[in-house]
């Protein structure tokens, strides 16, 4: 028999639930105004692609304190929509 959990519980374990572990689930753990901006944009959405490829998942940008800190280099394989 296999374990596991999903991948929005296993989101919600590294941010919400962690926040609210640390007692600061006031100031973190969910994107709402007045909430710490920090945040990593992805490439992907974890939960729609195969769980054998969640690994090829590339960080986007990341943000901290409301401030872009990193933003990787466009993707040529990639196209906008």
């Amino acid at each position: 028999m296999q374990q596991g959990i999903g991948v929005d519980e296993a989101i919600r374990m590294f941010t919400l639930k962690s926040a609210y572990a640390q007692y600061e689930d006031s100031v973190k753990g969910t994107i709402t105004a007045g909430k710490r901006a920090d945040l990593v944009v992805l490439s992907d959405y974890p939960g729609a692609v195969p769980t054998d490829q969640i690994k090829n998942i590339r960080v986007e940008r990341t943000i901290c304190a409301g401030k872009n800190i990193y933003r990787a280099k466009p993707d040529p394989q990639k196209t906008e929509n």
